[in-house]
């Protein structure tokens, strides 16, 4: 992960979220060394509400076309859990590939999205 290099206090203080109802800021990570890492409210934020950023938010299952990214978030639902240590609430993007090992294309691979019912809310 391009952040381990770099210590960004107030990106930390944000919890993870790709609830489009919940979501309100986004990330700019660096493209080059020496480039601005910016942090972006993407709405008014009321005192004490809580600060969420998607830490994938250009995984396949998001309404962001990958071409149009600019946040270079591609994780799937697996590796926030290996990288940060959670299990994101939905959406979620799933991918299994049973011999991960091999570079062949593989028919038994597959990827898949969760997301949450409307009427759970």
């Amino acid at each position: 992960r391009d952040e381990d290099t770099l210590m960004v206090p107030i990106y930390d203080m944000a919890n993870h979220s790709n609830d489009p109802k919940k979501l309100n800021t986004l990330s700019y990570k660096p493209n080059e060394p020496g480039d601005a890492f910016r942090f972006v409210a993407t709405r008014n934020i009321l005192p004490g509400e809580q600060i969420y950023n998607s830490y994938n938010r250009c995984n396949a299952c998001s309404d962001v076309n990958e071409d149009d990214c600019e946040t270079f978030s591609f994780y799937r639902t697996p590796d926030v859990f290996v990288h940060f240590g959670f299990v994101e609430d939905y959406p979620q993007n799933w991918e299994f590939d049973p011999d991960h090992e091999s570079s062949d294309d593989d028919d038994r691979e597959f990827e898949f999205c969760l997301q949450k019912d409307e009427e759970d809310d």
